[in-house]
């Protein structure tokens, strides 16, 4: 099944990685990524980076289709009044496209940045995770 950008997350597909993000002012942070695909028919890569008490400061999710050669990728910074600003890439061989996000896809991303650590702290537990 090919992987698309903003699909729902697969309850048993991929692998969850979370690590502590290092320096000022990201103390105390977590950042959790899922990857999804097999990397030949394409590849999906889900990241947020999380405070301490689990709000979403970033979301993105990237999908790499034709071996990396075209690749589509959204993200937005999260900000503390629950904002949302980000930019969607499509870049196939040297040629790079951005536009701003639309209202539906910074909603589906905060879905995202939502589900991502539910998933991932519930299956590995987000404090031991490498």
């Amino acid at each position: 099944m090919p992987v698309t950008l903003l699909d729902p997350l697969p309850p048993d597909e991929g692998e969850c990685h979370s690590a502590t993000v290092p320096g000022e002012p990201f103390v105390g942070w977590r950042q959790i990524r899922l990857v999804l695909g097999d990397g030949a028919t394409g590849l999906r890569v889900i990241v947020g980076m999380y405070d301490q008490t689990g709000r979403s400061g970033m979301v993105s999710d990237l999908v790499a289709t034709a071996g990396g050669a075209r690749q589509e990728s959204l993200g937005a910074r999260i900000e503390p009044d629950g904002s949302m600003r980000g930019t969607y890439w499509l870049s196939e061989g040297d040629r790079h496209t951005p536009r701003s996000l639309t209202e539906a896809e910074l909603s589906a991303l905060r879905v995202l940045a939502d589900a991502l650590w539910q998933r991932c702290t519930e299956e590995s537990g987000a404090q031991g995770a490498s």
